[in-house]
C-alpha cells in the first residue's frame, strides 16, 4: 500500500511541473541606416554603427562581405556616391575591385576618404572644452565624456585632471 502511495504521489508530483516553454524572440525590426552624405565626417561613425545594428538583426541578408559592402554604398549619397560611382563606373566586374568583396576594407577607405581627419586631436579638445550646460542633464555630459574618453583610451590619472 506504500508502495502505490508513493508511486501515486511520484506522478502527481511529476505532473504538476509545468513543461518548459519553448522561447521563441519576435523579429527585432531595427530602423534602417539614415543616409551619409559626407557633408559631415563626424557623422561617419553613426552611419556605420546603425549599418552593423541593421547587419545583425537582419542576418539571413547579410551572410557575405559584399551584401554588406552594397547595402551600405546604397545609403551613401553626395561625395561619398561619387567616389564609389567612380570605381563601379571604371570597372565593369565589380569582383575585381578589392574593397567591393571585403567590408573591412570598404570600411577603412570609407573612412579615410570621408572620416574626420583627425579624430584623436578632436577628441582631445573637445574633451578639454567639455563642460556642463546650466540646465543640462548630467546624463548627456557623463555619455559625451565617455565618447570622447574612449577615443582618446588616455588613462585615468589624465581624465582626473
Amino acid at each position: 500500500m506504500e508502495r502505490l502511495a508513493h508511486g501515486l504521489e511520484t506522478s502527481i508530483c511529476n505532473q504538476s511541473v509545468p513543461p518548459t516553454p519553448i522561447f521563441c524572440p519576435d523579429k527585432i525590426q531595427a530602423k534602417e541606416p539614415d543616409i551619409f552624405d559626407s557633408n559631415c565626417p563626424q557623422k561617419l561613425n553613426d552611419f556605420l554603427f546603425q549599418c552593423r545594428i541593421y547587419f545583425n538583426t537582419n542576418l539571413h541578408q547579410f551572410h557575405t562581405p559584399t551584401t554588406k559592402v552594397v547595402f551600405t554604398l546604397s545609403y551613401l549619397s553626395g561625395l561619398a556616391c561619387q567616389w564609389s560611382q567612380t570605381f563601379l563606373d571604371l570597372e565593369p566586374d565589380w569582383d575585381l575591385i578589392p574593397w567591393y568583396t571585403d567590408w573591412d576594407l570598404f570600411i577603412i577607405k570609407l573612412t579615410n576618404n570621408f572620416g574626420a581627419l583627425d579624430t584623436i586631436s578632436e577628441a582631445a579638445e573637445d574633451l578639454e572644452s567639455l563642460i556642463m550646460a546650466s540646465g543640462s542633464q548630467i546624463s548627456r555630459y557623463n555619455i559625451e565624456f565617455a565618447q570622447l574618453a574612449g577615443l582618446l583610451k588616455w588613462p585615468d590619472s589624465v581624465l582626473c585632471h
